[in-house]
């Protein structure tokens, strides 16, 4: 079964935005989701609501940090692997450069499957990081390199 089960393309933006703010040491509040998404404050808390009732995000008291969910986790770190492979893609084959890959990978990273990424994997390698969504190390830090396998955050922090 596919990491992303049948979520929608508004719910996987929301989870891989709050798995970068993690991953860059930043705490996943919702202003930052209003300002990385380019979403009303309103429209942020009504979907932040909605995916902790799903059961993919957690609002933290006191500090209203969000975290995700296993559940969330493994939504998030499966979108993030395949825009980085879309980006690959993009480079490598048809020359794209980074900053068009990175927002045509956008759009390719909710309609690649988990078996075509697999296959893609072997053809590619192991991804590198997208030099858009975080800072240095952040790909390295989630296991995007066997999608069949449940992705999880390493401790290691990036230097």
């Amino acid at each position: 079964m596919s990491a992303v089960g049948d979520t929608t393309e508004t719910t996987q933006m929301y989870l891989r935005t709050v798995l970068e703010l993690e991953l860059a040491g930043v705490p996943a509040l919702r202003a930052r989701l209003v300002e990385r998404l380019h979403h009303s404050a309103p429209a942020v808390s009504q979907t932040v609501a909605k995916l902790a009732g799903d059961g993919l995000l957690e609002l933290n008291e006191p500090d209203r940090t969000l975290s995700l969910t296993d559940v969330g986790r493994k939504v998030a770190s499966s979108v993030l692997s395949k825009h980085v492979l879309a980006e690959q893609m993009l480079t490598t084959l048809i020359g794209l450069d980074p900053a068009s890959a990175h927002a045509e990978a956008c759009n390719w990273e909710h309609v690649i499957s988990d078996d075509v990424e697999a296959k893609l994997r072997l053809r590619f390698g192991p991804a590198e990081r997208c030099p858009f969504t975080g800072p240095g190390g952040l790909v390295s830090q989630v296991d995007i390199s066997t999608p069949t396998q449940s992705r999880t955050a390493t401790a290691s922090a990036a230097g």
